[in-house]
């Protein structure tokens, strides 16, 4: 495992497993995952129907369980995620017994009354390959970060279908 050893020196296997992994995939491939906005997860489908794949790894957010949320100063989208996310742990642990890796995002709501959150685009799995650039997994955002107006049909597929990206279909059983 090198020098990533979990936080919690009493971690479990299956943590223990996910870092090893992850230590052996740096600088060699990385673990595609896609933050869902919602409980449809309509970015999961998306890309299932434009590459025959899914994302190794899911990110699931929380945001809806935040228990200060202004509803006045927060844009649609941001309500939209609130309302249509509710019970994101139960799908997480969907995702888990699906042998998928899990990302969990709270964007939560201070107590000062925080607002809406960033967002931002696919990178080029080519690129990262050439440079070999030791990430071991990358997150992209959802909804229409994931549709063609933002990422090319043909960058998505060339993505999930580069031997540097480990998709749910190509990740080894960890547990």
């Amino acid at each position: 495992m090198g020098d990533d050893r979990p936080c919690n020196p009493d971690a479990s296997a299956e943590v223990r497993n996910v870092l090893d992994h992850l230590d052996e995939l740096r600088g060699r491939g990385v673990v595609l995952g896609r933050h869902t906005q919602t409980r449809a997860q309509e970015e999961l489908a998306y890309i299932a129907r434009t590459t025959g794949r899914l994302p190794a790894l899911c990110g699931f957010e929380l945001l809806a369980y935040s228990p200060n949320i202004d509803v006045a100063r927060s844009g649609e989208a941001c309500l939209t995620e609130v309302e249509q996310n509710r019970g994101t742990l139960e799908q997480a642990w969907q995702w888990a017994e699906r042998q998928g890796l899990l990302h969990l995002t709270w964007h939560w709501f201070s107590p000062l009354h925080g607002s809406d959150a960033e967002i931002g685009p696919m990178a080029d799995l080519a690129a990262l390959e050439v440079s070999r650039v030791p990430w071991t997994f990358l997150m992209t955002w959802s909804q229409e970060w994931t549709r063609e107006s933002t990422t090319d049909p043909d960058v998505l597929r060339a993505a999930y279908h580069s031997p540097y990206a480990v998709t749910l279909d190509t990740l080894p059983a960890l547990s």
